[in-house]
């Protein structure tokens, strides 16, 4: 990539983690990253396509952290309890209300998406590699003998991200969920539907 282009990438990717992404402007991009408005349009289209590139950067970021976590819990597992265990820890981790504002901003950017067809490009993307990483660890653990086998591991990627993602809806809520009662929901789903029998 071109320094020039990877320094107005990082410089907005910066400004959408201090704020709303409505107050990021092309003048801010331009004056903290001292770069000139002509260069600015020399490598994207408009403005809107440098955003939806950031935005799509800070997703990935989250596609990578998901990934590397479990792809920890079942390469260091080893037995199916061990995995089951591990899955739970993570289950607590990504479910917690602490995480309420990450699934607040990635139903945001879903939703700029269904407006912006140059973001729900890229977007869609990010999208698929996480849903094919999180297929090749369900696949590995039913070649462990610990996943049922008959299952379809995309489709399961989807059903994992959909629960996770779903929560948002208790978010916005003014009477939410209990969180433990929506945990052992989740424990139970695991343990009932993706395990293979002992």
């Amino acid at each position: 990539m071109h320094p020039t282009k990877q320094i107005l990438l990082e410089t907005a990717v910066s400004l959408l983690d201090e704020l709303p992404s409505d107050e990021v402007t092309s003048d801010k991009v331009l004056h903290r990253s001292g770069i000139s408005k002509g260069s600015l349009y020399h490598h994207f289209p408009d403005f809107g396509h440098l955003i939806d590139d950031a935005e799509v950067i800070r997703f990935a970021r989250y596609v990578d952290g998901s990934i590397a976590v479990l792809t920890a819990v079942i390469r260091e597992a080893s037995t199916a309890d061990e995995l089951t265990a591990s899955l739970k820890a993570v289950t607590r981790a990504t479910q917690s209300t602490g995480r309420q504002e990450g699934r607040r901003a990635r139903i945001y950017l879903l939703g700029l998406a269904t407006q912006r067809p140059h973001l729900q490009e890229l977007l869609g993307r990010e999208q698929q590699r996480l849903t094919e990483g999180l297929a090749d660890l369900f696949r590995e653990a039913q070649s462990r003998g610990w996943f049922r086998s008959h299952l379809d591991p995309m489709a399961a990627a989807l059903l994992v991200q959909s629960y996770s993602l779903g929560l948002w809806l208790d978010d916005i809520t003014p009477d939410p969920v209990n969180t433990d009662a929506w945990i052992a929901l989740i424990d139970e789903l695991v343990d009932r539907l993706f395990l293979a029998e002992a």
